[in-house]
């Protein structure tokens, strides 16, 4: 591993979660997963195994569909949503 680069990982999912996870602009987050992600990447979910940078954004595409007002942060809190109680 001395030839390679060392890897940040805290960035590295820091920018997984809003630049691919968090992005609603698919052109953008298309650019997200070619720059984060492996050729051949493969995504372990409770609905299934999915191969593949297409296979994975339709999956994020599915959860951005089904939540469409949260927006992750990266700190655990969640921008646009509230709570049941209404506390942000």
């Amino acid at each position: 591993m001395a030839d390679q680069e060392k890897v940040d990982f805290d960035t590295l999912m820091r920018c997984n979660l809003s630049r691919v996870f968090g992005e609603r602009d698919h052109g953008r987050r298309r650019a997200a997963l070619d720059e984060l992600y492996a050729t051949d990447p493969t995504l372990y979910d409770p609905e299934g195994v999915f191969t593949g940078r297409d296979a994975i954004n339709g999956v994020v595409e599915a959860i951005i569909a089904l939540l469409p007002l949260i927006n992750p942060l990266a700190d655990g809190s969640r921008n646009g949503a509230r709570s049941p109680a209404g506390e942000r």
